[in-house]
């Protein structure tokens, strides 16, 4: 489809399109099962390929070479992040039904003083004997 085409439908048509899309799949629920495949010899792609036919989503070697090879605190700040996300996401939904109010900005405090400027190192001229 064009882009005109997209842009010519119908609130309700993109809306039953978006239903017959597929969930969105976490590939790191799957990290065990590409930890095992990988302890029996299989290559990312093959793991990529095999989990790809198993959910019935794209998934790419990259995405199994990273999940296998990231480190623990990273795929933990990942989690923590898309959790924030989904944290915003929820109050932004709950604010829309909220009434609108006004909060009054804090007043930022204020600047630092400068510092007085450095003074220019003098030099010593040799005096000659």
């Amino acid at each position: 489809m064009s882009n005109e085409e997209y842009l010519l439908q119908s609130p309700e048509t993109v809306f039953e399109r978006a239903l017959k899309m597929p969930p969105k799949v976490n590939l790191r629920d799957y990290l065990e099962a590409m930890e095992a495949l990988r302890d029996k010899g299989y290559s990312y792609r093959e793991i990529a390929d095999w989990l790809a036919e198993m959910l019935g989503v794209e998934i790419n070697r990259g995405q199994v070479v990273y999940l296998l090879n990231a480190h623990p605190a990273a795929l933990d700040m990942e989690a923590e992040q898309e959790q924030a996300e989904e944290d915003l996401d929820r109050r932004d939904e709950a604010s829309i039904d909220a009434p609108y109010s006004i909060t009054p900005a804090s007043t930022p405090s204020p600047l630092p003083e400068p510092s007085p400027p450095r003074k220019a190192p003098r030099s010593r001229k040799k005096s000659k004997p």
